[in-house]
């Protein structure tokens, strides 16, 4: 997924994006609105995820994550 911005009108405590499971993903220059204490991605049995200029995340790769929050 590449250049895509997501919001809300109403403040929501939900992540923007949970990945439950997926193999091989890539978020490019992807903006995303989060509630405090919300989480942006949620990753679930995923393999070879990567977010880069992806805002509010800082770029990264993960191999394979059982259950992480980003």
């Amino acid at each position: 997924m590449s250049n895509v911005e997501v919001g809300f009108l109403l403040e929501d405590g939900r992540p923007a994006f949970v990945l439950d499971p997926v193999h091989g993903t890539s978020f490019e220059n992807v903006k995303s609105q989060k509630a405090a204490g919300a989480s942006t991605f949620v990753l679930k049995d995923v393999e070879n995820f990567e977010a880069r200029h992806c805002t509010p995340v800082t770029d990264v790769q993960v191999a394979h994550a059982v259950c992480r929050e980003l």
